[in-house]
C-alpha cells in the first residue's frame, strides 16, 4: 500500500493555551479531523501545569482521534 505525501508542516505561534490555539487553527483551516497523541500525567502535574489532551477533548468541536 502506498501512502501519499499530501501534507504540510505548520508552526503555530507560541501560547500558554496550546489546546485553544490548535482548536482555533483547525476551525480556521476548515479541518475535518484532528489527530493527536495523548498520554496522561499524574493528577498533581496536570493540576499545576494543565493538560493539552484534556483541553483538546473539551474544546474541539470537530471529529478527533487520540492515540496513546
Amino acid at each position: 500500500m502506498s501512502v501519499g505525501s499530501d501534507h504540510d508542516a505548520i508552526r503555530l505561534r507560541t501560547s500558554p493555551h496550546i489546546a485553544a490555539t490548535i482548536s482555533e487553527f483547525a476551525r480556521k483551516e476548515g479541518a475535518d479531523l484532528v489527530v493527536a497523541g495523548a498520554y496522561g500525567h499524574s493528577r498533581m502535574r496536570e493540576l499545576v501545569f494543565g493538560s493539552v489532551t484534556y483541553g483538546l477533548l473539551t474544546s474541539l468541536r470537530l471529529p478527533s482521534l487520540f492515540s496513546h
